[in-house]
């Protein structure tokens, strides 16, 4: 069948991509799913947890952006995070830096309340070729730490003094 210019029109609408300056942003976990995705090696899933960065310092102004996870299945269908894996990585810093007191054992609980987290900015695919400056994206890159009782934002992003934030595929 030939394309036709018609075929162009009334696409599904797609909000633009998400870009957000570099930086930590206090954030807050709104929802973890485990999502289903497809590439061309078959199905695999995801933790995903949804998060309202907060772009102002006062908190009254926010967008979404989701935090991926890979993961296996071990027994019965649990999940498996090994030593290193980003999860529990991000896991520990949401808590404080404290390790889980069971080793069995990730409660959900370490994502309540607002946390501190890396946004980057995608400049590369998932091939490590360059995007468009059009298609760049912002991303969790990492969760760094819980806020603190009564910490105020003078300005967001924070960024610490010496730091710079590199861009990440």
């Amino acid at each position: 069948m030939e394309l036709r210019d018609e075929d162009f029109e009334n696409l599904v609408p797609e909000d633009p991509p998400i870009l957000l300056p570099p930086g930590l942003y206090p954030a807050r976990v709104l929802r973890q799913d485990a999502e289903q995705f497809r590439s061309s090696s078959g199905p695999y899933e995801k933790i995903v947890l949804t998060c309202q960065i907060f772009t102002r310092p006062d908190l009254t102004d926010n967008v979404a952006l989701n935090a991926y996870y890979s993961f296996e299945r071990g027994g019965g269908g649990r999940f498996h995070f090994g030593k290193r894996c980003n999860y529990r990585r991000d896991w520990i810093a949401a808590n404080d830096g404290r390790l889980p007191s069971r080793r069995t054992s990730l409660p959900r609980t370490a994502w309540e309340g607002l946390k501190i987290v890396e946004v980057v900015t995608v400049t590369r695919d998932g091939d490590g070729k360059a995007l468009h400056p059009s298609n760049y994206y912002s991303k969790i890159y990492r969760f760094i730490r819980p806020v603190e009782d009564g910490e105020t934002f003078p300005t967001l992003p924070l960024q610490p003094p010496g730091n710079t934030y590199e861009s990440h595929s």
